[in-house]
């Protein structure tokens, strides 16, 4: 595991409000208490930041003719390796959730979403330790390729916010992202205008509030193109890629930002990817990407 010293980002309250956007669907969550709402009760108040441990995963959840993996076999593998995170996001969660889903026992979880015209939902699922509501789904208003250029327009992809609790006051607002992937000038004017989105939506709902923004990005940062869209999202924002805040290096297109909010601190504190946790017992990779973990430090603005 890479650890440093904790890094931390920060934005003041935003001056601009976005318009609100279309094709947002919204959902509770799935819990051991009440569906879609946090019992302020049971949150306890704390005074000094604590870990949160946060994994984001692309799980391939294609089914097994057309996945880059074999996901009927492999989600009740990742499954059973879930538990070891304070906070899961998954991305390509299409075809085989009670799979996925089967072996963990996070106390909060979102209910898959409605499917689209062709069958299948955005993919995007979370599991979590602590209660979070306000959970959401939202499709990009762009996507390209339907027979073609990756088959985005498959699946009404797009991205999910919940607010997540973690006792007190202290509150973050956790986005899950999968853009187009595709090569074809199309997928690139689809991924700008979804950054574009998601700018507005983080504007709109999180002015002021700490977030972290994590997922498939499709977008390689060592491509000036995709390079230049993640720079301007993240500096429009007040955000921080948790790689760079360590100073390593890596181009993958599955990140993690973050930021503080008005009365939430946030700091990184280490960034591992999960290569080989997560394989199977023939020491193959459970998923087409490697899943990223990410340490952060979580809690009141004041606390040290």
């Amino acid at each position: 595991m890479v650890e440093s010293g904790p890094v931390e980002a920060t934005v003041g309250v935003a001056t601009h409000i976005g318009v609100l956007l279309l094709g947002v669907t919204l959902a509770g969550c799935a819990t051991t208490g009440a569906a879609g709402v946090c019992p302020g009760e049971s949150l306890s108040p704390v005074d000094r930041a604590q870990a949160l441990h946060l994994l984001t995963y692309n799980v391939a959840g294609l089914p097994d003719a057309f996945s880059g993996s074999h996901p009927s076999v492999n989600h009740p593998i990742i499954s059973a390796k879930l538990d070891d995170f304070d906070v899961v996001l998954v991305q390509e969660d299409f075809w085989y959730h009670d799979e996925l889903s089967s072996l963990v026992t996070h106390a909060y979880a979102s209910r898959p979403g409605l499917r689209g015209a062709f069958g299948v939902g955005d993919g995007l699922n979370r599991w979590a330790d602590a209660c979070f509501d306000g959970f959401g789904r939202t499709t990009w208003l762009h996507s390209h390729g339907i027979l073609r250029h990756a088959n985005d327009s498959l699946a009404p992809k797009g991205f999910s916010v919940a607010t997540h609790h973690l006792g007190g006051n202290v509150a973050v607002d956790i986005y899950n992202v999968h853009l187009d992937a595709g090569s074809a000038r199309g997928d690139a004017r689809a991924r700008a205008w979804q950054v574009d989105q998601l700018l507005r939506a983080v504007r709109s709902r999180s002015p002021a509030r700490a977030v972290i923004v994590a997922g498939d990005w499709n977008l390689d940062y060592s491509q000036p193109e995709d390079r230049q869209l993640l720079v301007r999202f993240t500096r429009s924002l007040g955000l921080r890629d948790a790689a760079d805040a360590l100073g390593i290096e890596d181009s993958r297109i599955d990140r993690v930002l973050y930021r503080s909010g008005d009365d939430v601190r946030i700091m990184v504190s280490s960034y591992r990817v999960e290569r080989e946790r997560f394989r199977d017992a023939a020491g193959w990779p459970l998923s087409d990407h490697d899943a990223v973990a990410v340490r952060l430090l979580v809690g009141p603005a004041s606390s040290r």
